[in-house]
């Protein structure tokens, strides 16, 4: 599970700061509105857990490119779970 805070659109991209669950650190994640593929990932406090948080941007990448498409609302606080 993943808490994304602070959901917000800036200028041509739409961010997010992303928190793993009991993992003690964060990313902030941003997707290009006009390409889907451009996309970027900034971790915070732990440069470590940099092989570990790709599970965790991907899918909150994801959930922001379905915000950019109409398929969901962006909402200032989302969690996305998963098995």
């Amino acid at each position: 599970m993943l808490t994304m805070k602070n959901v917000r659109s800036e200028e041509n991209r739409i961010f997010a700061d992303v928190y793993p669950e009991n993992w003690g650190f964060s990313a902030v994640v941003s997707v290009n509105k006009f390409n889907l593929d451009d996309f970027s990932i900034e971790l915070i406090k732990n440069e470590k857990a940099q092989n570990y948080i790709s599970a965790y941007t991907s899918k909150a990448i994801n959930r922001l490119r379905k915000i950019i498409s109409g398929d969901e609302k962006m909402r200032n606080e989302m969690k996305i779970v998963w098995y």
